[in-house]
């Protein structure tokens, strides 16, 4: 699959951050006899800095495979760009159409079950909203992953 330049930059920003984090892991840590208060606040604060909001590139990357799956069963997609939409903005995940007019839309979530089987009352209400949504949007195909 080939990257549109959005999707690279994406991917690049998430290989930098990922490369920062492992910075700040392989170094020594802050010793806790005696313990170094502002050492460890120096170095959770590194770490904080260099993992950012790790969901956005969860989404990011999940988006990534869903579009990977949507363009292997509709090969004729118009320029779809999973990043051209920020993972925090409302609304439907993947919003595109083929070029014969065909709307695809769909929903991603990268959430993990509280329990082994279950979602929390949250996380449930979250996968209904988003499965309302896309029943009540207008698509020739809708997906939810």
């Amino acid at each position: 699959m080939t990257l549109q330049s959005n999707e690279q930059a994406g991917l690049d920003q998430l290989v930098q951050k990922l490369q920062d984090l492992q910075s700040v892991v392989n170094r020594q840590l802050p010793t806790s006899t005696p313990v170094d208060w502002p050492a460890w606040c120096a170095f959770l604060a590194d770490m904080k800095n260099a993992t950012g909001n790790l969901r956005n590139e969860a989404s990011f990357v999940a988006t990534m495979l869903a579009k990977q799956y949507i363009t292997a069963k509709h090969s004729a997609l118009n320029d779809f760009d999973a990043e051209t939409k920020s993972q925090n903005a409302p609304g439907l995940d993947i919003d595109v159409h083929t070029s014969d007019s065909k709307r695809i839309v769909a929903e991603v979530k990268t959430m993990k079950p509280n329990g082994p089987n279950d979602f929390g009352a949250n996380q449930s209400g979250q996968v209904i909203k988003d499965l309302t949504r896309l029943e009540a949007t207008p698509a020739d195909y809708r997906y939810f992953s």
